[in-house]
C-alpha cells in the first residue's frame, strides 16, 4: 500500500509540476472578448464576457480563489447565460474540495459548451493528476498544447511526463491516430532531460529515428565502440542497438536482420551486433563478397572463429545455414565445427548446429529452440570444437540465419 500510495505521490507531482512549468497560459487570446465602451469604461462597466474571461484567467495562472463578488457575479451569469461556458468552469474550480465530483460535472459542462476553453482544460490536468488517472490528465495537457499558440513550454511538460508509462501508452495511442502534433512532440522530447530509452523507445513506435547526437558525443569509430560496449555490459541491449543502427553506413542498411549481414558480403558496421571475426592462432577466417565467410584452420583447441549479438523476441526459432566444407572425420562424437546460440547475460546455452563437413555444398536447418522473456539478447558464435588430434577446417559458409517456427 505504500508503494502504491508513492506511486500515486510521484505522478500527481510529475503532472501539477509540469503545468507549474508551463508558467503563464494564456488562455482567453483565443477567444473573443467584446471590447468595454468608452462610456463603459469612464464608468467602471465591464461586459460580462471580457469580466468572466479575466477571471478563468486568474484561476489559470495564479491557482487562486476570484474574491467572493467575482464568484458571485459567476453564478449569476451562469444562471442568465446557460450556454456560456467560463461561468461553468469558474464555478467548478471554486468549489470546496468536498464537492469535487460536483466541480468535475461543471467543468464536463464548461468544455461541452466550449472544447476551446483552455483553463478548464488546466484545471482537469491538476484534478485527474491528483485523481491518479494519468491518462485523462496526459489528454488534458494535449489539449492545452493543441490549443495554446505559445505552446513549446507546454509540449516539454509533455515531454517530463513521457517518463510515466501511462502518459506514454496515451501519447503513443494518440500519434497512431495521425496526431498532427507528433514531431513537435517528439522535438520537445528529444531535447529534454528524459532517460533516453524513453526517447527511443518514444521515437521507434512513431517510426523515427532519434539523431545520433541525442544518443553520444558524435566521435571517431574507437568512441563509438566504447560507448556501445558501456551499454553492453550495463545490459542496456536496446539503447546500445538504436546508438548502433543509427551510425550503420546506407550502404550497410539491406544487410539488417535477425542476423546482420547473414549473406557475409562484408557490410561495414561496428561490433557488436555485427559479425567479429578471429585472425591469428590455428587459422585464418576473413569474409569476401561472393564467397562468404571463408575458414582455414588447424589445431585442437576450442576456438570461436566468428560471432555477433543479436536481440530476439521471446519466441521459437531454428538456426539455417548453406555451407561447403572440405571433408573432416569426428571421432570423438562431437561435431568439429558448429553454430551456437547462446544468452548474452549468463552464457545458458540455446542451441547448436553442426556445420557440414562432407565436401559438398549443403544447406542444414536445425532443431527448433525457444528465447525465453528473461534473454534479452543471444550471441550467435561459429565455434571450433576441441578434439583429441588436431583437424584441418578448410571451406566456406555461405550464409547463416535465424528463422522463426510455429
Amino acid at each position: 500500500m505504500t508503494t502504491k500510495r508513492g506511486s500515486w505521490t510521484r505522478r500527481s507531482v510529475a503532472f501539477i509540476g509540469a503545468l507549474t512549468f508551463v508558467g503563464i497560459i494564456t488562455v482567453s487570446t483565443e477567444q473573443a472578448r467584446p471590447a468595454a465602451t468608452k462610456l463603459g469604461q469612464l464608468i467602471g462597466v465591464v461586459p460580462t464576457d471580457q469580466r468572466l474571461a479575466s477571471i478563468a484567467d486568474a484561476i489559470a495562472v495564479s491557482r487562486r480563489l476570484p474574491s467572493a463578488k467575482d464568484i458571485a457575479f459567476a453564478y449569476q451569469a451562469a444562471q442568465r447565460q446557460p450556454l456560456s461556458a467560463p461561468p461553468f468552469f469558474i464555478v467548478a474550480a471554486t468549489r470546496a474540495p468536498a464537492a469535487v465530483v460536483n466541480a468535475r460535472t461543471l467543468n464536463a459542462l464548461a468544455l461541452r459548451r466550449d472544447p476551446r476553453l483552455a483553463p478548464a482544460w488546466a484545471w482537469q490536468v491538476a484534478d485527474r493528476a491528483k485523481a491518479n488517472d494519468a491518462a485523462a490528465a496526459t489528454r488534458a495537457l494535449i489539449r492545452l498544447a493543441v490549443l495554446n499558440r505559445e505552446s513549446s513550454a507546454i509540449w516539454q511538460a509533455i515531454a517530463q511526463v513521457s517518463a510515466d508509462p501511462v502518459a506514454r501508452k496515451e501519447i503513443k495511442a494518440e500519434i497512431a491516430r495521425g496526431a498532427a502534433w507528433r514531431d513537435t512532440y517528439l522535438t520537445a522530447l528529444s531535447s529534454s532531460n528524459v532517460d533516453r530509452a524513453i526517447v527511443f523507445e518514444m521515437l521507434e513506435s512513431s517510426g523515427k529515428h532519434a539523431p545520433v547526437t541525442n544518443i553520444a558525443p558524435p566521435g571517431a569509430p574507437d568512441d563509438r565502440r566504447a560507448f556501445l560496449a558501456q551499454m553492453i555490459r550495463q545490459r542496456d541491449y536496446e539503447r546500445a542497438y538504436l546508438a548502433w543502427i543509427q551510425w550503420l553506413p546506407d550502404a550497410s542498411q539491406k544487410a539488417v536482420g535477425r542476423v546482420f549481414d547473414g549473406a557475409f558480403t562484408g557490410a561495414a558496421a561496428l561490433p557488436p551486433f555485427a559479425w567479429e571475426l578471429a585472425d591469428g592462432a590455428g587459422g585464418t577466417t576473413s569474409m569476401t563478397a561472393g564467397a562468404g565467410l571463408t575458414v582455414d584452420y588447424s589445431g585442437s583447441d576450442g576456438s570461436i572463429l566468428a560471432k555477433q549479438m543479436l536481440l530476439l523476441p521471446p519466441g521459437r526459432y531454428r538456426i539455417v545455414t548453406q555451407a561447403k566444407f572440405d571433408p573432416v572425420s569426428n571421432e570423438n562424437g562431437a561435431a568439429p565445427l558448429i553454430w551456437a546460440v547462446t544468452c548474452a547475460s549468463g552464457g545458458t546455452a540455446l542451441n547448436e548446429l553442426p556445420v557440414p563437413l562432407d565436401g559438398t555444398a549443403r544447406r542444414v536447418s536445425g532443431t527448433p529452440f525457444a528465447v525465453a522473456a528473461g534473454c534479452e539478447a543471444q550471441t550467435l558464435s561459429l565455434k571450433v570444437n576441441s578434439a583429441d588430434f588436431a583437424k584441418h577446417l578448410s571451406g566456406a559458409i555461405r550464409s547463416v540465419a535465424i528463422e522463426a517456427v510455429q
